[in-house]
Order: structure tokens, then sequence, then C-alpha cells
């Protein structure tokens, strides 16, 4: 967490942060104590450092996330719904 301390001394406040689904944002996100799954959501961690205590949010990124399931698409070309009915696109 050196990079926060740095910014610190700047008195930039991060109050976020927002990335893809990638596992390995998955993994830092657990890591920091969140959880994304909806049964048990927790999407902020506290970050301390000297006399601050500041909550910081994860967000995933909406549009990017959209284009993942579009490429997935792309890729598969059918799938199956809840029912094992064919989406064919």
């Amino acid at each position: 967490m050196m990079t926060l301390s740095l910014l610190d001394e700047t008195g930039v406040k991060i109050v976020s942060l927002t990335f893809d689904g990638c596992s390995t944002n998955v993994a830092v996100d657990k890591f920091l104590g969140c959880n994304l799954n909806l049964d048990n959501l927790v999407i902020t961690f506290v970050y301390s450092n000297k006399d601050i205590d500041m909550p910081i949010e994860i967000i995933l990124d909406a549009v990017y996330m959209l284009k993942l399931v579009m490429n997935g698409f792309e890729e598969k070309k059918q799938l199956l719904d809840c029912e094992n009915k064919i989406v064919d696109f």
C-alpha cells in the first residue's frame, strides 16, 4: 500500500476502485475483504493510514462487463437458457 501512502501526502482521496471481472481483479477484491456474491455482497473496504480511516467502494465497470458478455455471445454462437432452450445469436 505504499502507493496509497504517497497519495496521502498529495491530498488525493481515493473513493472507489473500478475494474472489469478479470479473475485477478476479483482475487484482489477478495483480498481486500470484499465479496461480489449477491447472497453476501460486500463492496466496501476501509483504507487505514495514520489518522485516516477511509471507506473505498468496489465498482465493476458495467460497460466493459457488457462487452465481455457480447464477446461470449460472439464466441459461443448458441447458449442454453434456464429452461435448456437454445438461444441463438
